[in-house]
C-alpha cells in the first residue's frame, strides 16, 4: 500500500486542480460573455473535471490502493499527466 504522505500530496494536488478548473471556467465566462463559446471548451472542462474527481476518489478508496500496491502511485501520476495531454490534444482540435 502506498504511503499516506504520497496519497495526501496527490489528494491535495487534485483538489487544487479542481479549484484551478473552476477559476479558469469562471474567468472564461466573465471575459467572453456575449461571444459565442465553442463547444470544445465545455468538453475540456468536463473532461478535466472528471479526471480530477477520479483522482480524488482513488485517493479515498483504500481497497483499490491496497490491491494495486506499489503500482498505485505510477497509475495516478499517469492519470494526472498523460490523460490531460492526450485529452486536450483531442478536444481542442
Amino acid at each position: 500500500m502506498p504511503d499516506s504522505d504520497s496519497i495526501r500530496v496527490i489528494r491535495f494536488s487534485s483538489f487544487m486542480w479542481i479549484g484551478y478548473l473552476i477559476l479558469l471556467a469562471t474567468i472564461n465566462q466573465l471575459l467572453f460573455t456575449g461571444h459565442p463559446q465553442r463547444a470544445n471548451s465545455y468538453y475540456y472542462y468536463v473532461f478535466m473535471g472528471c479526471l480530477a474527481i477520479l483522482c480524488v476518489g482513488l485517493t479515498y478508496w483504500p481497497k483499490i490502493q491496497k490491491r494495486l500496491g506499489k503500482a498505485f502511485i505510477p497509475i495516478i501520476i499517469g492519470l494526472i499527466t498523460v490523460l490531460p495531454i492526450a485529452g486536450t490534444a483531442t478536444i481542442i482540435k
